[in-house]
């Protein structure tokens, strides 16, 4: 009875004036529950302590729009879209492993190369001289991507260029390649009125959390009771 007296006497008001009205519609009192919880310490009613957890978590929490602003902050990058770039290429790969074959593929890109900074059409350029299939007759469309789809040097290419831009040739695991940027979409971030309520949300069952730990961590301390629900 000690032990529950001294936890009971931690609580704060709010926190009393809640489980006495959990306890009114319980049907039973104060004292009645201590009662039980005299005669029986080891259980001290889990049934009725996890019940009035719940009820706890259950209550409503007060967000702050200052917390909200500070979560949509510190999360910012969750809330924002990665920039893409759409591009084509073309690539010609090495016939085989040998000197030769690599002196030969860059011959041909440089002459590929040479044609385009004259004025040369991209497609009908990559037509005429990519050795990759998925390319030939499309002619490389690889359509959007972002950071971390393709090969970390194509990409460094890639997103270096502007619009309407090629690169000089450069070469990759898939050979020696040229890379074209034909549209660009920049970062966008989303607006906070579009994610207020999922952050709101999202604190308030943090604070919930909080409380309910609070809750359990008191009563295992008085009565040494694992507290389940």
């Amino acid at each position: 009875v000690k032990d529950f007296d001294s936890w009971y006497e931690k609580m704060q008001e709010e926190q009393k004036a809640k489980f006495t009205e959990y306890l009114g519609n319980e049907k039973t009192t104060l004292e009645e529950y201590r009662k039980k919880a005299s005669e029986d310490k080891d259980q001290l009613d889990r049934l009725t302590i996890s019940k009035w957890i719940k009820a706890t978590f259950d209550e409503a929490v007060e967000v702050s729009e200052e917390d909200i602003q500070k979560k949509y902050e510190a999360d910012k990058e969750k809330y924002t879209s990665a920039g893409q770039v759409k591009a084509s290429y073309l690539v010609i790969k090495p016939a085989d492993e040998t000197p030769e074959a690599d002196t030969a593929a860059e011959a041909k890109v440089k002459e590929a190369l040479a044609k385009l900074q004259t004025g040369a059409d991209f497609l009908e350029i990559t037509k005429e001289y990519t050795t990759c299939p998925a390319t030939e007759g499309i002619p490389g469309d690889l359509g959007y991507f972002s950071k971390g789809e393709f090969n970390p040097l194509f990409e460094e290419k890639a997103f270096a260029l502007n619009v309407g831009e090629f690169s000089d040739y450069f070469k990759t695991q898939d050979g020696y390649q040229i890379v074209k940027v034909t549209d660009k979409k920049v970062a966008n971030v989303v607006p906070l009125d579009k994610v207020k309520a999922d952050i709101s949300k999202a604190l308030e069952d943090e604070k919930k959390a909080a409380k309910v730990q609070t809750i359990m961590a008191n009563g295992r301390e008085e009565f040494g009771a694992k507290l389940n629900f």
